[in-house]
């Protein structure tokens, strides 16, 4: 059931007509001009919001005891997935899929699985 309900919601993101705010050149950069090393990543659910959604939380350990928390609801959420789905299929990455498996196995990584590309970045 929960695998139907994501897939119902990413198609309802993907055919919602609704135009997305327009994009606004940054002019102030608290964390510098040049790119971060994301060192770990924690992801998360916090308390619900006022729409009892819960938020999805995000927090990018940086290099020199910096973070980066992002906070998404739902919908915010499954089009940022999307945007790096498509991200990853542009630019003919490899997507790797973790998979459970017995305790004593400890689960499996299979990358690529759908054969688009064998480059992983």
């Amino acid at each position: 059931t929960a695998k139907a309900m994501a897939v119902f919601e990413k198609e309802n993101v993907m055919t919602t007509q609704t135009p997305g705010p327009s994009f606004e050149e940054g002019h102030t950069f608290p964390l510098g001009n040049t790119p971060l090393l994301v060192m770990d990543v924690t992801c998360g659910l916090d308390q619900a919001s006022t729409e009892n959604e819960p938020i999805f939380s995000i927090d990018f350990v940086l290099e020199k005891n910096q973070s980066i928390n992002l906070k998404l609801p739902k919908p915010l959420l499954i089009a940022m997935r999307l945007l790096l789905e498509n991200l990853c299929d542009q630019a003919s990455w490899g997507r790797a899929v973790i998979t459970t498996g017995a305790a004593e196995a400890g689960g499996s990584v299979l990358i690529n699985p759908t054969g688009s590309s064998s480059t992983i970045h």
